[in-house]
């Protein structure tokens, strides 16, 4: 049976809908929608300008998605090279406490058994590097931190780390707030926009229906139609020992695999009986 595919990408989309309504409006009093549009209460004309708000709104959130992505690698440029440096000294401080690494847990990380594990969330490692300097600077003097020999061997100086830690976090608040702001532009978008593509699959379908001993007609419309057959799909379903139930849309010719260790009986029909009923190992 022929159907129509629809495409993902919202440009594409917009696309459609400008082909169909525009051999319309070519059509012009012969258009085959018209009786049809009436029908359904759909005002193209109202619908144009919804997809063109639809597109500003678009627009709107790929310059957010950019922006949280240009921010995103502004501040692992700033993060990333101190966070290769936190897992080198908690390496080095794994070393100080072996026999009782745990003891890593006073300046901030996390140790499994023997491995130290390191946050996913940008927020957390950013408090990671806090916890180590507040640690480090808990000695007194400075100087017994069990750290200081591997900051004075690499010349590394936590308060000016700290400074790109913290130009890090506003990056990163600047980049949450952009995608929440991209967010916002998808949803505007998608609400002017999705009552359009829910007119643009119906009349699809009509014309499907109209164009029945010719699918390929809709193409005219712009509509992609594919008549080839459609891949086997996979269904698992489960079946609790001494239960049973009904399975839908089963086509012939359709095979199925037993995966369990009970047997099952399989039979046509909603009622259970001894008729047509056939063992499945």
């Amino acid at each position: 049976m022929a159907r129509i595919n629809y495409p993902e990408e919202f440009l594409r989309l917009i696309k459609l809908f400008t082909n169909m309504k525009a051999k319309h409006d070519a059509d012009g009093s012969a258009s085959p929608l018209i009786p049809f549009l009436a029908k359904q209460e759909i005002d193209l004309a109202a619908d144009e300008t919804a997809i063109n708000k639809a597109k500003a709104k678009d627009l709107k959130f790929d310059k957010k998605e950019r922006e949280a992505e240009k921010l995103t690698r502004q501040r692992d440029k700033l993060f990333d090279p101190i966070f290769g440096w936190m897992k080198k000294e908690l390496q080095f401080l794994k070393k100080f406490y072996v026999g009782n690494v745990k003891e890593l847990g006073d300046w901030g990380a996390t140790v499994d058994e023997k491995r130290i594990v390191y946050p996913p969330e940008f927020e957390e490692l950013a408090q990671l590097f806090k916890d180590i300097k507040t640690q480090h600077e808990s000695y007194a003097p400075v100087g017994d931190s069990p750290l200081q020999p591997f900051l004075v061997k690499h010349e590394i100086d936590l308060a000016a780390q700290l400074l790109k830690v913290t130009g890090a976090e506003t990056k990163h608040d600047q980049r949450n707030q952009a995608q929440r702001d991209a967010e916002d532009m998808r949803e505007d978008r998608d609400n002017f926009f999705n009552p359009v593509m829910g007119h643009v699959r119906i009349i699809g379908q009509y014309l499907k229906g109209l164009n029945v001993d010719n699918p390929q007609e809709v193409g005219d419309w712009g509509y992609e139609v594919d008549e080839s057959p459609r891949d086997p799909k996979f269904r698992e379903s489960i079946i609790a020992p001494g239960t049973t139930k009904i399975i839908k849309g089963i086509k012939l010719n359709s095979q199925v695999e037993n995966t369990g260790e009970s047997v099952l009986l399989l039979h046509k029909g909603k009622e259970t009986g001894e008729r047509d009923r056939k063992s499945v190992v």
